[in-house]
């Protein structure tokens, strides 16, 4: 039995990272599921008061889906240097974010690979949002976070994350 190579005309389509994670409604899920559980944290719950959780996630996930290849969805927030530098955000708060979102993944059965490059993407931003570049938490809870070295992500351009 012969099988078709990859780049055939005649190979199985490759399910995108957005189709993996459940398409827009997926990602959705695990944010929405992620910030409930960010809002009430001990240590970041309070850089969160007054924000409105339903547009967090939405925005969210309008970034996350563009990331996954989804560019016909377009992306509503601000640009995350802008939103972020103000609240003077530290590497350990950055990496309890991670641990949370990495939770909210492992909750919902997200698939490794998406997973990573998700995380990937979001670790990508760090010296956009904190404000000691350079301190990378490397305790416990950042060990905790998987880390995927050099994973592509087709179709992702930082400038879209201002």
């Amino acid at each position: 039995m012969t099988h078709p190579r990859d780049d055939s005309p005649n190979a199985p389509p490759q399910a995108s990272l957005f189709d993996l994670a459940g398409g827009f409604d997926g990602i959705e899920r695990v944010l929405a599921d992620f910030y409930s559980q960010v809002f009430i944290d001990s240590m970041i719950g309070f850089m969160f008061a007054g924000a409105d959780p339903q547009r967090l996630v939405r925005t969210e996930a309008e970034l996350t889906a563009r990331l996954f290849g989804a560019s016909h969805i377009p992306y509503t927030g601000r640009p995350i240097g802008a939103t972020h530098r103000p609240h003077r955000i530290f590497g350990g708060q950055f990496e309890r974010r991670m641990m949370l979102l990495s939770q909210a993944m492992t909750r919902h059965g997200v698939p490794e690979v998406v997973k990573l490059a998700w995380l990937e993407h979001n670790r990508s931003m760090r010296k956009q949002v904190t404000v000691d570049a350079g301190a990378e938490c490397d305790g416990p809870e950042a060990a905790s976070v998987p880390r995927a070295a050099g994973l592509p992500i087709e179709g992702w351009s930082p400038e879209e994350a201002g």
